[in-house]
């Protein structure tokens, strides 16, 4: 006889969705009332600037990736320092710049950034490497 499955989980996950969509709510009502005139400090710093990151394809990296991009449109482009692929059985190695489209621009933390922007993949320029090595 098998134990009931626990459906906590999902309840959790559900929770964090909404949680999310609340902040993300409050976020936009924020800028909504922002006055045009009001430029962050954040913002005129990365204004025309060229930013380099590394660990873009992990999760926070693609989280501070959508950042600034949503709230420093102006920046000037993101150069990201990806590896190639790890070839694995059955699987095509892929480049950097395929990386770049496929596991980073393509990421559903991307989607509400594609909606109100959509070339906005147009910044980000891939930078084959590995920082591990000398």
């Amino acid at each position: 006889m098998s134990a009931p499955v626990s459906h906590d989980w999902l309840e959790s996950r559900q929770s964090a969705e909404e949680a999310d969509h609340i902040a993300n709510a409050a976020v936009m009502e924020a800028a909504a009332h922002r006055p045009p005139h009001t430029v962050s400090g954040v913002r005129q710093f990365f204004a025309g600037k060229g930013v380099f990151i590394t660990g873009g394809s992990g999760l926070v990296g693609k989280v501070l990736i959508e950042k600034i991009l949503r709230d420093c449109p102006d920046v000037g482009q993101i150069y990201l320092l990806l590896r190639s692929s790890k070839k694995k059985t059955g699987q095509k190695q892929r480049n950097a710049k395929q990386r770049l489209h496929e596991d980073i621009l393509n990421s559903v933390c991307f989607d509400h950034l594609r909606k109100i922007w959509p070339n906005f993949g147009a910044h980000c320029i891939s930078v084959q490497g590995d920082a591990g090595l000398p």
